[in-house]
């Protein structure tokens, strides 16, 4: 193995791991039932070390439902 092909190689897993590890996702997610939206509060509440990689996803997530359910109580009528 070459030292050029060593070092592209190891770019490319670099590259790949921070974009799986990003806090927040590329794509915001929406909860469509109360049951998604469970989901992701049942996942935080699961983990008990916020340092792995589903546990910041479950926060991510938590995150996300906290702004969709201000934003409904915000508007009239909670819609």
């Amino acid at each position: 193995m070459s030292l050029p092909d060593f070092r592209a190689r190891t770019l490319a897993a670099n590259l790949e791991l921070m974009k799986r590890s990003r806090l927040v996702p590329t794509q915001q997610q929406t909860y469509e039932t109360p049951q998604d939206m469970a989901r992701a509060i049942d996942l935080a509440i699961k983990h008990g070390s916020f340092y792995t990689q589903a546990a910041q996803d479950a926060l991510t997530g938590l995150t996300i439902l906290r702004d969709q359910l201000s934003a409904a109580a915000e508007s009239p009528n909670g819609k």
